[in-house]
């Protein structure tokens, strides 16, 4: 997500589809067109070469229910931008209740996998692959909207609830915010879902704004539409209907709600045919990554008062729950007809420190704790790796000596006088074990999604040398993002202020340094690739693009060429238009401007990341006990 000006959205933002349309509603921005590049028909299976070797090393297929759903939409969607009368901003509250509504339990969708009723992975021409068909998509979406539409006309308990968590995160956001008075008086429920049930493909999403130009007439405070007169239920199905509508190409802010209220499968199955169909066929490998934001985006974190700071948010999938269900994603090789499944599927687990000495806290035996957990999952479960998200607002080692401690959330402070020390504690044990087992790591590393600036800072990559020179230089450990490879562009200078440096220099430097020996990093959610042009093009590269400066700091560290990975941050990167295409500019035309091997970027590089390569490794020996096949072999190296 782009983070630039409080006014403006910026070129990466632009290009985003989700909730970025409301966002230029609540802004002011200009109106833009952002129909998909793809056709409304979900593509087959990809037919995965048994050659290809490629891998994407960073993807999720999370579901809304594995998040604290306000905070969620409030703090890593809308980020930075204003949230002067949020709670009467009605795009963000139809979001919110929307994926509160119809959010797919983990244990449900498990229980469905076993017993046949969600059917997995059909490589055939018929979409058997997802547990929806698009009339099933499209369905369960008019569902999620019609609930929202009426909660928003009759307020329900549980939609109260839902408000009373966003009215509960507001206020801290705007300690760090500079918020704006909205320029005139919010328009009723009533006329915004007669707004929403006009919507076709592309339109804007109506909403709140400082700017006239934003709004459609339907939100005029003295216009009514017809519309309006309807009972509160036809409003609701016509609401819900223009909500099905906006988004039957597969684009904008509804088909990502569509997405997120989906079965993890389904996720998997639409992140395997992102790319067009001549392109899909090369990736064999994903690993989506599981998120834990659970305790730093609560609607409580920063509540001093909580009786209860060691108890567990409200309202999210067990972790257990998670495991067992991207677990058994894992596990499956065929669909009901036995066609087999060309493509492998090993996640990373979540690891949050806060959560770990919150169980602590409160006593649950070691055995049940996440931390025993995560172990289990990567021993057992064929899980590749583990997931830390320290802009969440956790530095990677070092938090007892932290200058803000002041500045963390409060309920994490509420933990007793050593909160800091046991943060630190976690880390390193987690630290110890994954260098003992040999277990890579993945750790967010650009200055976006978090929940303010101060939290932002706390994963930079400064803070990962400090781990390195704690004792843990071996640690195998991937800074995905690069550091925000976006932030390179010219256009982005006054996110580079606000991060304090621009943090894909450092990164590209570390991967240099003989230092760092499993130092990796990956390119993932680069949106600004689509307008990649291969050397020697007659087209320009664009003047604000991101790629040229990239490539002179890769030819300044070319050690880099043997550590950058390929990704696509799927869920986040569907926000783009065109993402059919980012497989060919990656492969294609990102390689050639940096001047390394396609081969490397898109799969080799992350194939040594995670020890493939080598079938002595411990992530290949326990990957092959839990496989029982020999899929893994492709990536073996000629000495191996």
């Amino acid at each position: 997500m782009s983070r630039d000006h409080l006014i403006s959205i910026d070129r990466r933002a632009a290009m985003r589809l989700p909730l970025l349309l409301t966002l230029q509603a609540i802004m002011g921005g200009s109106l833009l067109n952002l129909a998909g590049c793809r056709s409304s028909e979900p593509a087959p299976q990809p037919d995965v070469s048994s050659a290809a070797q490629g891998i994407d090393v960073h993807c999720h297929v999370f579901n809304a229910r594995d998040l604290p759903i306000p905070g969620f939409v409030l703090h890593v969607f809308f980020e930075q931008y204003p949230l002067a009368a949020a709670i009467a901003d009605l795009p963000i509250t139809m979001i919110t209740l929307m994926l509160d509504a119809a959010t797919q339990d983990a244990d449900a969708e498990l229980a469905g996998l076993k017993q046949g009723t969600i059917t997995p992975f059909s490589t055939g021409p018929t979409l058997r692959a997802a547990a929806r068909t698009p009339a099933d998509f499209n369905q369960t979406l008019f569902a999620s909207a019609k609930q929202a539409a009426l909660a928003l006309q009759t307020p329900t308990p549980r939609s109260t609830e839902v408000l009373r968590r966003l009215r509960a995160i507001v206020p801290s956001r705007q300690t760090t915010l500079s918020a704006r008075p909205p320029a005139r008086p919010t328009p009723s429920a009533t006329s915004f879902l007669a707004a929403v049930a006009k919507l076709q493909p592309g339109d804007p999403v109506p909403g709140l704004s400082g700017d006239e130009r934003m709004e459609t007439k339907s939100l005029q405070p003295n216009v009514v539409s017809p519309l309006a007169k309807l009972t509160p239920e036809a409003l609701a199905d016509a609401a819900a209907q223009g909500v099905v509508q906006h988004a039957s190409n597969q684009s904008g802010i509804f088909y990502m709600i569509g997405l997120l209220i989906g079965y993890r499968t389904e996720l998997v199955r639409r992140l395997m045919t992102l790319p067009a169909a001549n392109d899909a066929k090369d990736i064999a490998l994903i690993t989506p990554a599981m998120i834990d934001f659970s305790f730093w985006l609560d609607h409580r974190a920063d509540d001093p008062s909580d009786p209860t700071p060691a108890s567990d948010p409200q309202d999210v999938t067990p972790l257990a729950d998670q495991i067992n269900v991207m677990s058994y994603i894992a596990r499956i090789k065929t669909d009901q007809t036995e066609t087999p499944r060309k493509y492998a599927v090993h996640p990373f687990v979540s690891f949050c420190p806060w959560r770990q000495i919150a169980e602590q806290c409160r006593g649950v035996p070691t055995a049940q704790q996440q931390f025993a957990k995560v172990q289990d999952a990567i021993l057992q479960h064929g899980f590749m790796g583990v997931k830390l998200y320290p802009v969440m607002g956790f530095l990677p080692i070092g938090n007892a000596a932290a200058a803000d401690k002041a500045a963390y959330p409060r309920r994490l402070q509420a933990l007793g006088p050593h909160w800091a020390e046991k943060l630190d504690q976690a880390l390193k044990d987690l630290y110890d074990w994954c260098i003992k087992h040999d277990v890579p790591v993945m750790a967010h590393c650009s200055f976006s999604r978090y929940p303010n600036d101060a939290a932002g800072h706390r994963g930079a990559p400064a803070a990962w040398v400090k781990v390195f020179d704690a004792g843990y230089r071996n640690l195998r450990l991937n800074l995905s993002h690069c550091g925000g490879i976006w932030d390179l562009a010219p256009y982005r200078t006054d996110v580079v202020k606000r991060a304090g440096s621009r943090w894909p220099d450092q990164v590209l430097a570390m991967l240099a340094s003989t230092d760092y020996p499993n130092l990796y990093a990956d390119l993932a959610d680069f949106d600004g690739v689509l307008e990649c042009q291969s050397p020697g093009s007659a087209t320009p590269m664009p003047p604000n693009s991101a790629i040229p400066i990239l490539a002179q700091l890769v030819a300044q560290y070319p050690a880099a060429h043997d550590r950058l990975m390929y990704g696509t941050d799927y869920m986040f990167l569907i926000q783009a238009s065109c993402t059919e295409n980012y497989v060919a500019k990656m492969r294609d035309c990102l390689a050639a401007q940096l001047g390394m091997p396609s081969a490397k970027l898109m799969g080799l590089n992350a194939a040594r990341f995670f020890g493939l390569n080598d079938p002595a490794s411990q992530t290949r020996q326990r990957l092959d006990r839990f496989r029982g096949d020999k899929f893994l072999a492709r990536w073996e190296s000629p000495s191996s």
